[in-house]
């Protein structure tokens, strides 16, 4: 393009900027893919978290897209202290907004951040953590792709773009701190994604704990 655009018809010119489009998505691919292997090699470095400290330093390194899109975060009950690798959670939550953010069309947009406590299977306390916000919802018929790698539920050029890949990275992060995330949703009235944290679940972290006891 630098070197011939004054040889190049508009068709030339066209099929370049597409070529180079392309390669872009291409590229964006391969650095998710590569992304997701490494979640699902990688040690965790599971300490003690204050999620609430987690998501306001998150709420400060996100606010210029926060304010440029009109959009308010906000922690709508207390958040604990978790078991975790800070790095990837902060990964997962920022997932988490920025999807929220993204696919919403209303003029003021909110996601709201909290938790609450219900019994689980095995009749013991689990702690469920959500994002809920006011966006465009997902068709029910889409549900099952939501977490699947690469199925963008959207054309390229609408909201923004991206490989289709973050909710599949953040479901390996939190699997891999031995919870699990699922969602609610209604189209047109927003998104709730919920996620659980069982640290304790994860055999590495198991193993390191008995040898430290021993």
């Amino acid at each position: 393009i630098e070197d011939y655009s004054d040889k190049l018809d508009d068709e030339g010119k066209k099929n370049l900027g597409r070529l180079m489009t392309m390669t872009d998505q291409m590229n964006a691919l391969i650095d998710s893919l590569l992304q997701f292997s490494r979640v699902g090699r990688m040690e965790l470095l599971l300490q003690d978290i204050d999620f609430t400290d987690l998501i306001e330093g998150l709420g400060d390194s996100l606010r210029p897209r926060l304010e440029r899109e009109g959009a308010t975060v906000r922690i709508v009950s207390p958040l604990p202290l978790v078991l975790g690798d800070r790095l990837r959670l902060t990964e997962v939550m920022q997932n988490l907004i920025v999807n929220a953010v993204k696919y919403n069309e209303q003029s003021d947009k909110t996601v709201e951040i909290g938790c609450f406590t219900r019994t689980d299977a095995a009749q013991t306390d689990e702690t469920v953590f959500f994002v809920r916000d006011n966006g465009i919802g997902i068709e029910d018929e889409y549900h099952d792709l939501v977490f699947k790698i690469f199925r963008r539920l959207h054309p390229q050029d609408l909201y923004g773009g991206g490989a289709g890949a973050g909710l599949t990275i953040t479901k390996k992060i939190i699997e891999r701190h031995g919870g699990r995330i699922w969602f609610e949703s209604k189209l047109g009235t927003g998104t709730s994604f919920f996620f659980t944290l069982h640290p304790e679940n994860v055999e590495d972290f198991v193993q390191r704990r008995e040898g430290a006891s021993s």
